[in-house]
């Protein structure tokens, strides 16, 4: 127990409970472990905001800070939620778990007592652990993952947790002179008397935190008349004067855009006050409300939420950012925590944190996710939020929507972090419902999918398009029983029917006048056009175009695949002529850039002069029928040519083609359509890219046919040192006289490319004799004659270098329709005026110095050669990834004329002594130990990026500088006598440990892994986690999902499945369809929705065949429920199965198993803990049992028997009669809150059950636990079967007549990829 002098009660404490908690925590203190304590105070950080602390405590290995939680009852304890039930008969009750609080605020305490430290380098480690202390007497601690070391404790283990938090994570003690330094910190710190009690905000009292972001804190407070009335007050930090007013300017703006927004699903702000911690906004606070990802954490409150709910509230949130998009307002951290539910009838859903969404200070690329919004969050915000947050338009919020309908049907977030969300959308191209779910309408999950497409411009256009969609989706659910016929018709067909033999139809691409275009897929992934004749339409003009490209052979020309039969007309297959046109392009992004333009036009001209040599026509050239698409060696940006529908029209049919492209001469002229009026419409097309709008002929009203008027070319169409050079091209493009026009497309193409000689257009920035002092007011002209350059910067109104530089660098680095060349320079010529220029505050600076690129400058040597080699050291090449000295010598361009050892050497000296390395260097230890202690080396590089921010957009650069500032940061800790982490290569990937000797457990764990995916059948997961965590032993133990993780970046041929199972790299097709089996049942499937069933499922598995028959021959080899119906053209399961609107497990079934066989794989799956699931005919139960006790002596209970006996016991304890919970029963829905008292007792009665079951037991009879809707309880049981806290084994004994066991028409709950066995007792399972 501590001594007066050594407690230290900075604010006397007002609750009795909290009182005692105190008491008890002081009684716990061991002298010679705790030094000080001090109990409820406040702090506030740098910014102003207001830290409250119940306990910190001074000990021999660091601080800890305690925070003191009084619950009573049951409280579940899981890495991100709790789940709390004060007594048996109260409803659960999930919340954000304490410990996140409190690690917020031991990372604050951190950052500001290592400021009062002395700096010592590589001396002692400071660490402020948190725990959460929970007092109440009555307590009933339950972890999700016991063998894991967590924070938390009772009464009953205080005394230990306080002596061994810190030793958890550093066994020796600090040195005393250390300790003593850091009591002086503490009390320089400014720990002062807690206040909350008497802080106010108007008429409100405030009371405890909610939350915060980068620049506000949410608490909640209470009327101080009206003790009911609450408000959530969002106050707006700033510790001086100018931080002050720039959070009242922020307050103001965020008050006046969101009172704006009144919506019924948008939570706005009621109120703004001043206080004593700066301005606040005030809003409506709901006590019964919670955020999504809570109200959805335990499956008491997710099963209340039904499928219809579920569209519900995904439309809702739709429509409230249907409302906001109209008004120009974006979210752009949309997230399950950022929806607010309210368990109204029926629930709906508020969206709030509106708060990032329009900040006048502008962030720049650098900006860091972790202040946005919680780590577990950033998994739904869109790829281009890493680079270009201020960008982000309504896309952005498209996409976290997706996510959040992913997380709602799913109830899983989309990923762990965001290097894993990406992985995924690089494999995926968007987020699959069927990686986790066994089935889901299609139309949803296509909508899901599209949402999350990682290139915005493949997104729904709007949220008004997403919630037209989300009507059909509800739609199809409403009349999934009905039966549907195939529909081949591409008209009514949907996306993944098939529309041809083997071809997939992705989507509607237009329709011309004749025809439609739609996009499909091959069976090897291809996607093709399918050009379709309009219904009222014959095919004849398809077959022209047919034989016409069947003459044509030019690389920028769509190729002709076939000419095929759609029904009773015939249609063209083609090659895609890119995923966008020149006509959609530029109706987004504007006039191309100098760069683009010329390139653009020497396609077209190219493509011009091609059709003449070979005496072909096109009659219909516009940007609507030029395709833009990734071309040659170096994928640059193409035009490829396509619909040539119109080339074997009548020349005498002048009105044939697009007016405004067509030449409006030909009827003045009387002559025939000929090769000039093609060369007119390639002109208008050059007009177009070059300005953005067709040529003007006088004043634009009249008919130049008709009327002696000229082309019109205004002031700004063209770049000022081009513009005499293209009013000239075009001013002899456009003569009425076609004899007056170009003769040919080769000397058209000749003079487009006269336009850009010595033009400079290649000139670097780098070869300018800049000053080396540029004033601000400097005129952009003056600094460069490249008129790729000068058009940016009319095209972005900048005049002077100060404008220039007031563009955030990452802005100019994404402008559109700008090539790589023009980037190139723009960021060279930025870079040098970041150096040179001078007399005015550069808004450069306001990008934090930590910044990856800025930080990866310092490391370099002043010397430019030695400079290069250093940084191809530190970041590799695209091929070679930390090379050793003499081999970044080697990838130089030139070689070095310097000893790559020596200056290397040099480099890592000065590292040793970089002061910024030194905080980065605990912020990476801090999220390595988040990380259990290990991490692989990319997801430190994430980790990098969320912290510091990188202004590259290019995510394989943007890793590539991480790698390089982690590679720095790992070799000067190696430099230090006493390392926190090492990089170790023990596998495929490198890892990043703390503890080597966890790092050795992995790498042994690895090898078992691969030891077990070798195993038939593969290993349950419940037997996976046990056979590997026996292996992995630490004093810092990892979350399943994180040990799995690791083992696979480690072994060289387990991989990991989408549900977390491990499976062999290049599994065979055999056996991935075996293991999906278990979904068919009931299914309908066209070959490419069956290979992405399995390519999402098991992404390094090999492909399946690319012929039904093949994959035919596969199911009939393996005796697998599923064939292919030529009548369909799909593969059929021969299973029957029952609908009921939900997606669920649907299980195959394995016949003609002889009785050694199932025997064997019964014993298996008793050894590992494997769920297993045994059908068998009602009248054969009894002999069942007998020879399941007989064979394998597991007895066989009934769980509607033991719920009966439990739940009578739980009434009789609280007074109930017998006779009433009957009369409950019986009356049902009719009497409502009796029937939900007994249903909530049942509950309870069930959860006791279920955890007194035998280590090893089968279960039978669950017709009950259906009627009071417990079988997610029994689904619960049977996914912990063979995990710490759930029963070592769990066979389900399910009577069924015909197809899958069912239990009052809803599936019994099974393992998923396992397939029910079926007993008979003639002596065979089936």
């Amino acid at each position: 127990m501590l001594d007066e002098k050594n407690w230290h009660e900075v604010t006397e404490s007002q609750f009795l409970h909290e009182k005692e908690g105190l008491a008890s925590l002081r009684q716990a203190c061991d002298p010679a472990t705790v030094l000080k304590a001090f109990t409820n105070f406040e702090f506030l950080d740098d910014q102003g905001k207001l830290y409250e602390v119940d306990a910190l405590l001074l000990t021999v290995y660091g601080l800890t800070l305690l925070e003191l939680k009084h619950y009573r009852g049951l409280v579940a304890v899981d890495e991100l939620t709790w789940v709390r039930r004060t007594h048996p008969n109260s409803a659960t009750y999930s919340e954000k778990s304490p410990l996140s609080g409190a690690n917020l605020k031991c990372k604050v305490l951190a950052n500001l007592v290592r400021r009062h430290l002395p700096s010592v380098y590589g001396g002692p480690r400071l660490s402020v652990e948190p725990v959460v202390y929970l007092s109440h007497p009555d307590v009933q601690l339950r972890f999700a993952q016991p063998a894991r070391f967590q924070p938390i404790c009772d009464n009953g283990s205080l005394l230990k947790m306080v002596n061994a938090a810190q030793g958890a994570y550093q066994r020796d003690p600090l040195p005393r002179p250390f300790l003593s330094q850091l009591l002086a910190a503490l009390e320089k710190l400014g720990i002062r008397q807690n206040r909350r009690r008497e802080l106010r905000v108007g008429e409100y009292l405030i009371q405890e935190l909610l939350g915060e972001g980068p620049n506000y804190q949410d608490h909640r407070a209470v009327h101080s008349e009206l003790s009911s009335v609450e408000v959530r007050v969002r106050t707006f930090v700033g510790k001086d004067p100018l931080e002050r007013e720039r959070a009242r300017r922020t307050a103001n703006r965020e008050f006046t855009l969101l009172r704006e927004l009144r919506h019924d699903h948008i939570l706005s702000p009621e109120g703004y006050k001043e206080w004593e911690l700066g301005p606040a906004l005030l809003y409506p606070f709901y006590s019964k409300a919670s955020r999504l990802d809570l109200a959805l954490a335990t499956a008491e409150s997710a099963q209340k939420l039904g499928f219809a709910d579920r569209l519900r509230l995904w439309g809702q949130v739709g429509e409230a950012l249907r409302y906001a998009h109209q008004r120009h307002i974006y979210h752009r951290t949309l997230a399950p925590q950022n929806v607010l539910l309210r368990w109204n009838e029926p629930p709906d859903a508020k969206v709030i944190n509106w708060q990032t969404v329009s900040a006048d200070e502008r962030t720049s690329g650098t900006v860091h996710l972790a202040e946005w919004v919680e780590e577990r969050a950033t998994a739904y915000l869109a790829p281009e939020m890493l680079t270009a947050p201020n960008e982000a338009d309504h896309s952005v919020d498209l996409f976290s929507l997706g996510c959040l309908g992913y997380f709602l049907f799913t109830g899983q977030d989309p990923a762990s972090n965001q290097s894993e969300l990406q992985e995924k959308l690089l494999q995926q191209e968007g987020l699959n419902l069927l990686a986790v779910l066994d089935q889901a309408p299609p139309k949803l999950v296509q909508l899901i999918r599209d949402l999350t497409h990682p290139v915005h411009y493949f997104r729904p256009e709007s949220a008004n398009a997403f919630l037209q969609r989300l009507a059909e989706v509800e739609n199809e659910w409403r009349h999934q029983d009905e039966a549907q016929d195939d529909c081949h018709d591409p008209f009514t067909a949907q996306p993944g029917d098939l529309v041809l033999p083997g071809h997939q139809l992705l989507r509607r691409l237009g329709q011309g006048s004749s025809s439609v275009a739609f996009l499909v897929r091959n069976g090897e992934g291809e996607e093709l056009v399918l050009k379709v004749p309009l219904p009222s339409q014959n095919d004849e003009r398809l077959v022209q175009e047919s034989e016409v490209l069947q003459k044509l052979s030019h690389r920028k020309i769509v190729e002709l695949r076939s000419l095929t039969q759609v029904g009773v007309k015939k249609a063209l297959l083609l090659s895609s002529a890119g995923p966008e046109t020149l006509a959609e392009r530029l109706g987004r992004d504007g006039v191309l850039g100098l760069e683009l333009l010329q390139r653009f036009g020497d396609d077209l001209l190219e493509l011009a002069e091609h059709l003449e040599q070979v005496g072909m026509a096109h009659r219909d050239i516009k940007p609507a029928n030029l395709g833009v698409r990734p071309l040659g060696k170096n994928q640059d940006l193409h035009l490829v040519l396509f619909d040539f529908s119109l080339a074997r029209e009548d020349r005498r049919k002048v009105e044939a083609g697009t007016p405004g492209y067509r030449d409006p001469f030909l009827h003045t002229t009387q002559r025939p359509w000929d090769e000039a009026a093609e060369r007119y419409a390639v002109a208008v097309t050059l007009y177009e890219m070059a300005t953005g709008r067709l040529p003007q002929w006088g004043d634009g009203r009249v008919n130049p046919a008709v009327a002696p008027v000229e082309v019109q070319f205004p002031s700004g169409d063209f770049e000022p040192s081009l513009r005499e050079r293209f009013e000239g091209f075009f001013r002899k493009a456009f003569q009425r006289q076609s004899q007056q026009r170009f003769d040919s497309a080769t000397s058209m193409r000749l003079a487009w490319r006269e336009l850009y000689a010595n033009a400079q257009l290649d000139q670097s920035p780098s070869a300018i004799a800049i000053p080396e002092q540029v004033p601000g007011e400097t005129p952009l002209i003056s600094l460069t004659h490249n008129p790729q350059l000068l058009q940016v910067f009319e095209r972005l109104r900048l005049t002077t270098a100060s404008a220039l530089m007031g563009v955030p660098r990452s802005t100019l680095l994404r402008l559109s329709n700008v090539g790589g060349l023009t980037r190139q320079q723009l960021r060279d010529l930025y870079d040098l005026l970041k150096e040179r220029l001078v007399g005015v505050p550069q808004p450069y600076q306001h990008v934090p110095e930590q910044a990856l690129e800025t930080l990866l400058q310092t490391l370099l040597p002043a010397k430019p050669e030695e400079a290069g080699l250093v940084k191809l050291y530190l970041c590799g090449a695209p091929q070679q990834e930390w090379p050793l000295p003499l081999e970044a010598a080697r990838l130089a361009s030139s070689p070095p004329k310097v000893d790559a050892n020596k200056v290397t050497l040099r480099a890592r000296q000065q590292w040793d002594r970089h002061p910024e390395l030194e905080g980065l260097s605990h912020d990476l230890d801090q999220a390595l130990t988040e990380m259990g202690g290990t991490a692989t080396v990319d997801e430190l590089c994430d980790t990098l990026l969320s912290l510091r921010g990188a202004l590259e957009s290019n995510r394989e650069l943007r890793r590539r500088l991480a790698r390089g500032v982690l590679r720095a940061l790992l070799e000067r800790e190696g430099m230090q006598s006493l390392p926190r982490f090492d990089l170790v290569r023990l596998g495929r990937q490198p890892l990043v440990c703390a503890d080597l000797g966890q790092a050795e457990r992995l790498w042994q764990a690895a090898q078992r892994a691969d030891e077990l995916v070798t195993q038939e059948p593969l290993p349950s997961l419940s037997r996976t986690l046990q056979d590997l965590s026996q292996v992995v032993q630490s004093e810092q133990p990892l979350t399943e999902g994180r040990l799995l993780r690791l083992i696979v970046a480690l072994a060289q041929r387990a991989r990991l499945s989408s549900r977390g199972e491990l499976y062999p790299v290049g599994m065979a097709a055999s056996q991935s369809l075996r293991l999906v089996s278990g979904l068919l049942a009931g299914r309908e499937l066209t070959v490419v929705q069956l290979q992405e069933l399995v390519q999402t499922r098991y992404p390094e598995a090999a492909a399946l065949p690319t012929e039904e028959l093949a994959i035919d021959a596969l199911f009939a080899e393996l005796n697998l429920m599923m064939r292919w119906d030529d009548s369909k053209h799909r593969f059929r399961s021969t299973l029957a199965t029952s609908h009921s609107g939900r997606s669920r497990s649907s299980l195959g079934a394995v016949a003609g198993m002889p009785f050694s066989e199932a025997e064997a794989r019964l014993r298996d799956a008793l050894r590992g803990g494997e769920p297993q699931v045994i059908k068998v005919r009602s009248h054969e139960l009894i002999q069942a049992e007998e020879w399941l006790q007989q064979t394998f002596e597991i007895p066989t209970v009934s769980l509607e028997d033991r719920l009966v006996e439990q739940l009578l016991a739980m009434a009789s304890a609280e007074k109930i009669e017998e006779a009433d919970l009957w009369s409950a029963d019986q009356l049902g829905a009719d009497s409502p809150g009796d029937w939900q008292g007994l249903k909530d007792l049942a509950r309870e009665a069930a959860i006791h059950v279920l955890a007194q079951l035998e280590p090893a037991i089968a279960i039978k009879r669950f017709s009950l636990w259906s009627r009071f809707g417990l079988l997610d309880l029994i689904q619960d049981a049977i996914d912990r079967a063979g995990r710490p806290g759930g029963p070592q084994t769990l066979w389900l004994l399910a009577p069924y007549s015909e197809g899958l066991p069912t239990i009052d028409n809803q599936p019994l709950p099974m393992p998923p990829a396992t397939r029910p066995l079926e007993w008979s007792a003639a002596g065979w399972l089936k």
